[in-house]
């Protein structure tokens, strides 16, 4: 059973190349909005429409990427896919809503909309995508969940500022080896 699904797994490179896209455009964006800071606030609300243009622009991609190779899969792939989901939109919550307590609590605006705004979404989408990764053994998947979780808190070492532009390449350097790696074991 495992084996069929990994046999039917969709090795898209392009679809890593678009989630990298996104991380490096949304991310860019946000750093371009804060650099120059002093002392530092917090992204613009002009920059956070931008990142959800981004988004938006990275899920449209996304869904006519697969489009074909979802069609008419239903039943517990349907359902995995969906609880995937729901646990990045929680875990999302959840970092927007730790932002809240920090910053009620006193902490620092560089901390609370800077380093943890930053960093925090990489812990959640790491987290879920290795998770998801060990249940489809996608080992390509697995080294993106594992560098994400690794390149948050790194990241967060180059400042309010400097943590959304290290993000921004990190992380699109992170999808673009996926999307080697898929693009190798597509060959074979």
């Amino acid at each position: 059973r495992v084996s069929a699904r990994r046999a039917l797994r969709v090795r898209t490179p392009a679809l890593a190349l678009v989630r990298g896209g996104v991380v490096l455009g949304a991310y860019g964006i946000l750093w371009l909005s804060v650099r120059g800071q002093h002392p530092y606030h917090s992204p613009t609300g002009a920059a956070l429409v931008g990142v959800m243009g981004v988004v938006g622009v990275g899920a449209v991609a996304t869904i006519m990427l697969l489009r074909r190779s979802v069609a008419g899969v239903s039943g517990r792939s349907t359902q995995r896919r969906r609880a995937v989901g729901l646990l990045l939109a929680v875990g999302y919550a959840a970092v927007f809503l730790m932002e809240i307590a920090l910053a009620q609590a006193g902490v620092s605006r560089s901390v609370a909309f800077g380093t943890w705004a930053a960093g925090g979404p990489l812990l959640v989408l790491g987290a879920v995508a290795g998770a998801h990764a060990v249940m489809q053994e996608d080992w390509a998947l697995y080294g993106v969940g594992a560098g994400l979780l690794l390149l948050g808190p790194a990241a967060t070492f180059a400042g309010p500022v400097g943590v959304w532009e290290t993000i921004a390449l990190g992380g699109f350097g992170i999808f673009a080896a996926q999307a080697a790696v898929e693009w190798w074991l597509g060959r074979g």
